[in-house]
C-alpha cells in the first residue's frame, strides 16, 4: 500500500515496462524517489501552462494585494465575498480566523499568513478604534 501524504491526492500513472525501468534506473542514480520526480515535473508543467500558482508570501505587500490577486481561488474555496471585498479595501478582518482560512486555501503556513497579516499594518482607527483579533 502506497504511503499517505497529508494535503496530497494519489495519482497512478502507467507506462510501458521498458520505460519504467528505464525511468526507475534514472532515479535511483538521480537519487529521488519516482514519484518525487514526477511531482515535481507536474508542478513544473502546470505552473508553466498557468493553471497553478505557488503561494508565496513574501511577494505580496499586504492582505488586501493577495486576495486581489488570488480572488478567484479564494470564492472557490468558499471564502465570503465580503470578507474578501474588507480586505481588498484595506480594512483589518473583523475575526482573524478568516485570514488563516485564506492561508489555508491558498496552501500557505500559518507563519507565512502572520507575516503577510503584519505586513499589512492594520490600525485601530480602521476599525473605528476596535482593533481585529490578534493574530
Amino acid at each position: 500500500m502506497a504511503r499517505a501524504r497529508t494535503g496530497h491526492s494519489q495519482v497512478i500513472v502507467y507506462l510501458r515496462e521498458e520505460i519504467k525501468e528505464a525511468f526507475k534506473i534514472m532515479s535511483v542514480k538521480e537519487g529521488i524517489a519516482m514519484s518525487d520526480w514526477l511531482a515535481e515535473k507536474v508542478l513544473e508543467v502546470v505552473i508553466e501552462k498557468g493553471y497553478y500558482q505557488e503561494s508565496d508570501p513574501e511577494r505580496y505587500e499586504s492582505l488586501a494585494e493577495l486576495v486581489t490577486v488570488r480572488e478567484e481561488e479564494l470564492l472557490l474555496a468558499k471564502i465570503a465575498k465580503g470578507t474578501l471585498k474588507k480586505l481588498q479595501d484595506g480594512k483589518p478582518p473583523e475575526d482573524t480566523l478568516d485570514v488563516l482560512k485564506i492561508g489555508t486555501a491558498l496552501g500557505m503556513s500559518a507563519e507565512h499568513v502572520m507575516k503577510l497579516y503584519q505586513k499589512s499594518g492594520f490600525t485601530k482607527s480602521a476599525t473605528n478604534g476596535t482593533p481585529a483579533k490578534a493574530l
